[in-house]
């Protein structure tokens, strides 16, 4: 069967004879091509499924559960760290220098990265405290099996 739309320029081509002939033709096809050419929207309901916004509302919420945040949670920590650094902490920059904190004072943190050596740095330079190193877990398994 074909579809309606592609008799729409058969319709409108139609040939025409005398006069009176020709504006029944043309009242015709005006008629068969109107439901056609109409606009859409006109006369009909609210379709009942999803609004047309909703997928864009799906997505943008995606995206706050995805990247903003994680990323919020994460900015939060990082600052709660960097807020809370004092004397004797040991910190990696951006850089990856490590250092131990000699003096902090507001956004400026000196460290000591070798004996005699102090470096300034921006607080918001430092990535992160490094905690005192633990044993390896696997060296007190070994030493467990050896004392039995």
């Amino acid at each position: 069967m074909i579809p309606m739309t592609n008799l729409l320029p058969i319709l409108l081509l139609t040939p025409q004879g005398d006069a009176s002939d020709a504006s029944s033709n043309n009242t015709q096809a005006s008629t068969l091509a109107s439901p056609l050419m109409s606009n859409p929207g006109e006369g009909k309901t609210e379709d009942p499924g999803l609004p047309a916004w909703f997928p864009f509302v799906l997505i943008g919420g995606l995206f706050y559960l995805i990247l903003i945040r994680p990323q919020a949670k994460e900015q939060k920590r990082r600052q709660a760290v960097l807020d809370t650094l004092k004397k004797g902490d040991e910190v990696m920059t951006n850089a990856g220098i490590y250092g131990k904190v000699v003096k902090a004072d507001g956004d400026v943190v000196t460290l000591q990265v070798a004996d005699g050596v102090r470096m300034r740095f921006s607080r918001s330079a430092v990535s992160g405290v490094i905690g005192p190193k633990d044993e390896i877990k696997g060296d007190e398994d070994k030493g467990k099996d050896s004392a039995k």
